[in-house]
Formats: structure tokens, C-alpha cells, sequence
């Protein structure tokens, strides 16, 4: 499967991020006061050929239209002492202003991987990929596997594979004891380089991890019974909980957020766009915990209720009516009665980085929503946000206490103002949603220099200033038709071509630090309420660096951008 990767590229003015990006024709809309100019842009990302509307300071001010590194061992040698939250004592207060709502923090959270720090599950575990006779490994066919995602069908000089995690202490340098279980009869081993001193003993096998950079091991299955295939498969340290579903280190690093946002989570079926039936969805019982549409409901709701933290669930587009509703009932059913579920459909559906814009586009176009390509994009977004939010209205009649619907729009007071016009959408959706990143455009050696460093800095502080101040005017549009005004996203958003480690550099300089410190401030004392931070975890690549911190476990005292995020939450926010 391609998975759609979220590519965070925002483009300045008509500047080419590198030679992969190509600028592309101007769309001009219209009215009678006004116009603006969107400039769209070619991507090449991993052989695919992507479109976005550039985000050129919040679209050239549409307000003015009418209406890698080796881990270390966390340790007490930290010089930043932060006791590990359970709710934070409150210094301070959450709202800074009189009319100003009461700041809340939320984190988005990236999709399990095996190949970043971001262990979330006990069971290390990951799909299932075909290994073929020539070694080759693929995706594999559904047809392999039974309704409950086991593999009963193989074939000659073929296994099954299933990659493991990185476990959280060999994030640390450590090496790990694992030990694999399962149920039914077939031939299991272990491979990959850090699998070390291997032994099998019935139906269990236990190794030792030995960290080899960032190389993962995994389990092949080289044979299995149709009628009693190898199943229940589970590989954790020999000294974890046998019973539990999340690793205790993540628990303890997100519980610090009182929402928590499963776009990630949901990769396929929202980044990807793709088809999606509610009989063939990941569930709770299944082999494994994610399928191509993306992690099961039931582990979303479950890690909600253990933190007690609110979910963000965001619908995939190609949801039908009944796979809504039962969205809808699940969440519902499941989720603790005191916590609060936000509903969003799809993920930046103004964004044509996702198949989901140009789908919403030619949707708006064919129901003649409008003759303009851009409007009738929106149009349809407004239009799809509030079919949605009625079956969940639905569902949750007499509970409407429990939900908060979420129209997202990009970052900008005219097109808050556009969606919510839209029929009766306004009425449907308790808030909007921006994601009001502070950004910057380095070029090559836009970094060489010290002078350079400081005018990054001194860019990305005017910034931070802008993006506020354009929050406010998204603000003043969503309490004109009385809803809430949140942040799907933020954070910093530096991209550019300067060489790669200079760019960590920047991420990690303590000015970056007091940035974050003044954009948190600045959001509770000017706008308030929610501010979803993206994302948990992810080290620096060519693609940005988005991680509050690079792994599972990392000190805050290396984690310069979740450390300010931490000591502002501990003084203001109650969670």
C-alpha cells in the first residue's frame, strides 16, 4: 500500500521549496469587492505527483476579502526537574483575559511505526508483509488472510512477516529480553540483526534485542495450519505486563495532553482517502491492531479512557452513512461518558497534498456548487461536514454534551467565514479549527552564518506575532456565529533546503525554545481555548521536524520543544 505521508510543505510566495517543486498556474477568485491569488504547486514526493494550494501568509491575507539521533538513557542527571503528571498543579490559571476561554493543550499522535521512536503498543508486532521465495518482501494480499486478519493461506518457498517495533529501552542504548507468544500450529522464528541469542520452546520464543541503529527485527511465519493458523501472536519484554495494551513510558508522555488527536491513527482511510466499508475495518480482535484504512476504533476509545484524555477522531471521507453511524455508536458505546469525543471529517480538506481535496473539488464541481474550482471545493467540504455531523447528532441526541464538531478550515478569517456560511453548516458544528503553524522558508545557506541563525529567528518571531494575530480574526468570525475557535495543529513549521544538520540545530537552539514559550502565551492571553500541538514524536528529517520530542522516553532536558510546552502547562493548564 502507498500510504499518502503527510508532507508538510508550505510554500512562500512563488519560491520553490527545491528542484522537486515546480510552480504551477495562478487560480484567481473572484467576487465583486475583491480577489485573491492562490498560487498551486507540483510536488514529487516518492514517485507521486501531488498538488497543494501554497499557503502564502495565510493566503496572501484572504482576511481581506469580504465577509537523528542516537537515543540516551533518560536519567536524573536531567537539569530540568518535571515531575511525571498525573493532572498538573495549577499556578496559574488557563484563561489570561476577561472573554478570553480557559487554554487547554491537546497533541496529535503519530501512526505506530516500526521505523521511528514512537512505540506506542506493548505488543512490538506491526502487519502483515509477504516474503516470497526469492527473499522479496511485499504487501500482503488480502486474500491470505481470514476475517480476523489471521494468515491461513501460504505458499511454496513463501512466509509471513511481521516487523517489530523498536522497543522503548533500546531507544535508551539499551538491550531488551523479548519473548513471543501465539496460539496454533506452525513454524515461527525471528530475523533481523538485533535479534540475538535466539531460543524456542514450544509455542514461545524468546531473544535478546541488541540496538543496531535503527534496525527492527521481526517475526516469519515460514508455515501455518488453514484450520489452526498461527495466531495470538504477541512479542513484548519478558518483564512487561502480559495484559496490558500500551507501553507505560508513552502513557505516562501523552497523558501530559488533555486531547488527543487520532488523525494520524486513522492513516489510510484519511491521509489516504481510500475506500473504506465498516465490515472490513481493523477491529478490536484482530490479529493485528491497524489495516490499510489504520489503527481499530476500539484502541483509540480504549487509550482515550485510560488517560482519560478527550479523542479527536477525524471520519474518512469515503465513509457511507452507515459506516458513520456506526463510528458514531461506538464511540458512543465505549468511551467514558465523561469525556468529550471531537469529530472532524477527513484532514485538510483544502489541502492537495490529500487525494481528499481534488475528490471534494470534482464532487463540488459535479453538484454545481459552485463554477469556481476553489469555492466548490469548500463548498463541498462545508456541505460533506454537515451531513456527517447530523448522523452523529443523531447518535448522540439527548448526549450532545459528549461531542464537539469540528469544521477545519485553513488558517485564515475568509475562509472560516466561507465554510460557515455555507446552508446551515454553522449550526451543525460546535467549533472551528486552524492550524496556525509559525513557519519559515530556509534556503540552501540561509544558515551558514550566525547573522543568518538570528534572522531565522528574528523571522519566525514576526511570525509567531502574524499567525496570532490572524487567529484572532478567524476568532472574531467563529464567535460571530457563536462557535468555539481550537487548532487541529500547531507548532513550528521550518522547512527548506539548508543542509540538514544546521536545520536540527535550529530546532534545537534555546531561542526555538522561548519561540514556543511565546507562542503559548500569546495564544491564552489573545485567543484561548484548545491548542493541539503536532505531533508527539519524530526526529529531524528533509521533511521537517515535527516531533515534540524524537522517542519514546527521550529527557526533556533533550526535548527543548516539548520541555517549553511542559513548564507553560504545568504553570497554566490544569491538563
Amino acid at each position: 500500500m502507498n500510504r499518502v505521508r503527510k508532507t508538510k510543505l508550505r510554500l512562500i510566495g512563488a519560491m520553490a521549496l527545491s528542484s522537486t517543486v515546480m510552480m504551477g498556474t495562478a487560480a484567481v477568485a473572484a467576487s465583486t469587492a475583491s480577489a485573491f491569488l492562490l498560487y498551486t504547486a507540483s510536488i514529487k514526493l516518492k514517485g507521486l505527483n501531488l498538488m497543494k494550494w501554497a499557503d502564502v501568509l495565510s493566503v496572501l491575507t484572504l482576511a481581506s476579502l469580504p465577509s537523528t539521533s542516537s537515543g540516551t538513557k533518560p536519567s536524573g542527571s536531567s537539569t530540568t526537574t518535571i515531575s511525571t503528571p498525573g493532572s498538573a498543579t495549577t499556578v496559574g490559571s488557563g484563561s489570561a483575559a476577561t472573554g478570553v476561554p480557559a487554554m487547554k493543550l491537546g497533541l496529535n499522535l503519530t501512526a505506530p511505526t516500526t521505523w521511528i521512536g514512537n512505540r506506542s503498543f506493548l505488543n512490538l508486532l506491526s502487519g502483515w508483509r509477504l516474503s516470497n521465495a526469492q527473499g522479496g518482501w511485499s504487501d500482503m494480499p488480502e486474500d491470505r488472510l481470514d476475517a480476523n486478519k489471521r494468515l491461513v493461506d501460504l505458499r511454496s518457498g513463501e512466509s509471513g512477516i511481521r516487523q517489530m517495533a523498536l522497543p522503548t529501552r533500546s531507544l535508551w542504548g539499551e538491550s531488551v529480553d523479548i519473548i513471543c507468544r501465539w496460539q496454533g500450529t506452525g513454524s515461527v522464528s525471528v530475523g533481523g540483526t538485533p535479534a540475538k541469542n535466539t531460543r524456542v520452546s514450544g509455542k514461545t520464543l524468546t531473544f535478546t534485542f541488541v540496538p543496531q541503529g535503527g534496525a527492527s527485527a521481526w517475526l516469519r511465519i515460514a508455515s501455518t495450519s488453514p484450520s489452526d493458523p498461527v495466531r495470538n501472536a504477541d512479542c513484548r519484554e519478558v518483564d512487561a505486563d502480559p495484559n496490558a495494551t500500551f507501553d507505560p513510558t508513552y502513557l505516562a508522555e501523552v497523558k501530559r495532553y488533555g486531547v488527543l488527536r487520532f488523525m494520524k491513527w486513522s492513516y489510510g482511510g484519511v491521509e489516504g482517502n481510500l475506500p473504506v466499508r465498516w465490515e472490513t475495518r481493523a477491529k478490536l480482535g484482530d490479529e493485528i491492531v491497524a489495516g490499510p484504512d489504520g489503527v481499530a476504533l476500539e484502541y483509540m476509545i480504549q487509550l482515550a479512557n485510560e488517560l482519560k484524555a478527550d479523542p479527536w477522531f477525524c471520519v474518512p471521507w469515503n465513509a457511507d452513512d452507515e459506516y458513520v453511524r456506526k463510528f458514531a455508536e461506538l464511540v458512543r458505546t465505549r468511551l467514558d461518558p465523561s469525556l468529550k469525543a471531537y469529530v472532524e471529517v477527513s484532514n485538510e480538506v483544502w489541502n492537495y497534498v490529500y487525494p481528499v481535496t481534488t475528490q471534494a473539488l470534482k464532487e463540488g464541481k459535479a453538484a454545481g456548487l459552485s463554477s469556481n474550482d476553489h469555492m466548490a471545493m469548500l463548498s463541498r467540504y462545508s456541505q460533506k461536514t454537515g451531513q456527517v455531523m447530523d448522523i452523529w447528532s443523531s447518535v448522540f441526541a439527548g448526549q450532545m454534551q459528549r461531542i464537539v464538531r469540528v469544521a477545519a478550515v485553513q488558517t485564515g478569517a475568509w475562509n472560516a467565514d466561507f465554510v460557515l456560511s455555507f446552508g446551515d453548516t454553522a449550526k451543525k458544528v460546535d467549533a472551528v479549527a486552524i492550524a496556525p503553524y509559525f513557519a519559515a522558508n530556509l534556503s540552501a545557506n540561509a544558515l551558514d552564518t550566525s547573522a543568518g541563525v538570528d534572522a531565522a529567528f528574528a523571522g519566525l518571531a514576526n511570525d509567531v506575532n502574524d499567525r496570532i494575530a490572524e487567529s484572532k480574526k478567524v476568532k472574531d468570525v467563529a464567535t460571530k456565529f457563536g462557535l468555539r475557535t481550537i487548532t487541529y495543529e500547531a507548532g513550528q513549521h521550518v522547512l527548506g533546503s539548508a543542509p540538514l544538520d544546521k536545520m536540527i540545530a535550529l530546532q534545537r537552539d534555546a531561542r526555538m525554545t522561548k519561540l514556543y514559550t511565546t507562542y503559548l502565551t500569546k495564544w491564552r492571553d489573545e485567543v484561548g481555548d484548545l491548542m493541539v500541538m503536532f505531533a508527539d514524536y519524530g526526529g529531524g528529517s528533509q521533511w521537517g521536524s515535527w516531533g515534540q520530542r524524537d522517542y519514546v522516553g527521550q529527557p526533556l532536558s533533550e526535548a527543548n520543544k516539548e520541555r517549553a510546552v511542559e513548564l507553560f502547562r504545568q504553570s497554566y493548564i490544569t491538563r
